[in-house]
C-alpha cells in the first residue's frame, strides 16, 4: 500500500512531466504514503500487539489465530474501537516516517549509483544498501519512541489512556524515560535488513515489469 500511494500521489503530482519532484514534493509524497498505509497497518498492528500481550499472559492462549482476535474485538468492542485502536498514533507514527524514509533511500541510492565502484561494492548492493539506510532512519527517535507509545496504546485495553499525551504521561512516571527506547538497537537491527531486502527486491521487480513482458513488445 506504501508503494502504490507513492506512485499514485507522484503521478498526480507530476501529471506525465518527466522532471524530478521537488524537496517539498517529496515529502509531501511520503506524507501521502504514510497516511494511507496506517488505514491497513492500524488494524494489522493492533490484532498483533493484542495477541503478543494475551497469549503471553497465561497458559492457554485466549485467541487461536488473528482472525479469532480480530473477530473478537469486533464483537465486543465495535469496528472503530475493536481494530482503530491507536489509530492516531499510526498515523503520528506514519506520515513523519514516509517524508525521510523515500528520501534517504532516493538520496543514499543516488550517491551510491554515482560511488560504488570507488568502493569497492558491487551495483546490486545498492539497493539493499540504500534500503537498509532508508529503514534505519524510520526507527531512531523521535520515530521509535512514537511506535514506543502507539504500541502501549494498541495493547492495553481500551480507556487505559485518553490519548497520546496521556500515554507519554503515564509510562514516564511508571518506567522513565528509558520506556521511550528500549529495545531500539534491535528494532534498527532488522529495520536495516527487512528493509535493505524490500528495496532489493522492489528494484529487480521493477526492471523485469520495465524490460519484459509475457506477451512481448
Amino acid at each position: 500500500s506504501v508503494f502504490l500511494s507513492r506512485g499514485v500521489t507522484r503521478d498526480v503530482i507530476l501529471a506525465g512531466d518527466a522532471r524530478p519532484l521537488t524537496l517539498a514534493e517529496e515529502a509531501a509524497v511520503g506524507a501521502s504514503a504514510g497516511f494511507w498505509s496506517s488505514f491497513a497497518r492500524a488494524p494489522v498492528e493492533r490484532v498483533k500487539n493484542v495477541m503478543q500481550v494475551r497469549n503471553s499472559g497465561g497458559v492457554h492462549a485466549p485467541y487461536t489465530s488473528s482472525m479469532a482476535c480480530a473477530r473478537a474485538l469486533v464483537r465486543d468492542l465495535g469496528l472503530v474501537k475493536g481494530l482503530y485502536t491507536g489509530f492516531g498514533s499510526t498515523v503520528a507514527r506514519e506520515i513523519p516516517q514516509y517524508v525521510f524514509y523515500f528520501m534517504a533511500y532516493d538520496k543514499s541510492k543516488e550517491l551510491l549509483d554515482a560511488n560504488h565502484a570507488a568502493l569497492g561494492i558491487s551495483s546490486h548492493f545498492v539497493p539493499v544498501i540504500s534500503g537498509g539506510i532508508a529503514g534505519t532512519m524510520c526507527w531512531i527517535p523521535p520515530f521509535y519512541s512514537i511506535d514506543v507509545i502507539k504500541t502501549k496504546i494498541q495493547s492495553a485495553p481500551v480507556g487505559t489512556y485518553s490519548g497520546m499525551a496521556d500515554c507519554v504521561l503515564k509510562s514516564y512516571k511508571s518506567e522513565g524515560l528509558s520506556v521511550f527506547y528500549r529495545g531500539m538497537g534491535l528494532a534498527v537491527a532488522r529495520a536495516f535488513l527487512v528493509h535493505g531486502s524490500i528495496f532489493f527486491l522492489y528494484e529487480k521487480t521493477k526492471f523485469v515489469m520495465d524490460n519484459f513482458s509475457l506477451f512481448g513488445k
